[in-house]
C-alpha cells in the first residue's frame, strides 16, 4: 500500500481552494490535505507547522507573491506544485526552474500528471529556488536542459546558438562546449521566443547578443558566398545562411532587440 501524501494548498481564492480539493478527492487516500491559507504569512505559519510534504501553491496572493513564502520558509524540505492564471508569464518561469505547475482552470488530468510527476521530484533545493527567482526577473539567467545523458543548468548569456543535427538538438556554447539535447527545437523556440532568440532557419535558433554581422555576401578564404536571404555571423567567428522563410522573421526581432 502506498504512503498517504500529506499535502496543504496555498491559495486566496475560497473557489479555487474548493474547486481543487473536490479535484484531490479523486486520489482518494493517496493524498491528505492536511491544511490550506489563503495569504502569505499565514502560509509561512501553516508550512513551519504541519510541515507538508507537497503544497500546491497560488503564485498571487493578494499583494504578495509565493516567493515571499518560499525566502521565508528556512528548511525548503517539501516539494511544490504552482498554480497560476497567468499562462505566458508563469509558465515559462516555471518551466525554467524545471518545477510543475498548473494553470487554472485547473484541467483534472493535468493534476494527475502533476502528482504522478511529483513521486519522481527531488526536494526543493536552493538552487533550484535560486533559478525559480531568477527565472522570474526582467532577463532569464539560467535554464535546464535535458541532455542525451542527464542534465545540466545552463546560463542563457552563454548560449551561441542551437542546432539539428544528427536528428538531435546541439546546443553550442560561448566556451566552444557542444550539448546534445533530448527535446526538440521547436521547445527552446517556445521557452526562448520572448527573449533575444529567434530562429533563422529550420535547424537554426540563434542568440542574437552573439551576432555581429549580417551580410548578403562576402568572401572567406577566396571563395565567394551569395545568399539573397543573407547570412548572420557571429563572435566565436562562425556564420549560417538564414533560410528565405526566416529572412524577415530575424530583420524584424534583430530590430526590436536593437530599440529595446
Amino acid at each position: 500500500m502506498e504512503k498517504t501524501i500529506k499535502a496543504a494548498i496555498i491559495e486566496d481564492d475560497k473557489k479555487q481552494v474548493l474547486f481543487l480539493q473536490n479535484l484531490l478527492k479523486r486520489f482518494g487516500k493517496e493524498i491528505e490535505i492536511i491544511g490550506t491559507a489563503n495569504n502569505v504569512d499565514d502560509g509561512i505559519n501553516l508550512i513551519e507547522n504541519i510541515k507538508p510534504e507537497l503544497v500546491f501553491l497560488d503564485v498571487e496572493l493578494g499583494d504578495r507573491t509565493c516567493f515571499d513564502i518560499l525566502q521565508a520558509i528556512k528548511n525548503l524540505s517539501f516539494k511544490i506544485i504552482f498554480t497560476t492564471g497567468f499562462e505566458k508569464y508563469a509558465a515559462r518561469a516555471f518551466e525554467f526552474a524545471a518545477l510543475d505547475y498548473l494553470i487554472k482552470p485547473i484541467n483534472p488530468l493535468r493534476l494527475q500528471e502533476s502528482v504522478a510527476r511529483f513521486k519522481e521530484m527531488q526536494s526543493l533545493s536552493d538552487d533550484s529556488l535560486n533559478i525559480l527567482l531568477e527565472s522570474i526577473n526582467e532577463e532569464v539567467r539560467r535554464i535546464k536542459v535535458e541532455t542525451t545523458n542527464g542534465f545540466a543548468i545552463i546560463k542563457v548569456n552563454e548560449i551561441i546558438r542551437f542546432e539539428i543535427k544528427e536528428d538531435l538538438v546541439h546546443l553550442i556554447l560561448a566556451n566552444r562546449e557542444v550539448k546534445r539535447l533530448i527535446k526538440p527545437l521547436n521547445y527552446f523556440e517556445e521557452l526562448l521566443g520572448d527573449l533575444h532568440f529567434v530562429r533563422v532557419h529550420d535547424k537554426h535558433l540563434i542568440n542574437l547578443h552573439f551576432v555581429t554581422e549580417y551580410k548578403t555576401k562576402f568572401k572567406d578564404q577566396g571563395i565567394e558566398y551569395k545568399s539573397r536571404s543573407g547570412f548572420v555571423f557571429f563572435k566565436d567567428g562562425t556564420f549560417l545562411e538564414i533560410s528565405v522563410r526566416k529572412k524577415d522573421l530575424f530583420l524584424e526581432k534583430t530590430r526590436k532587440w536593437i530599440k529595446s
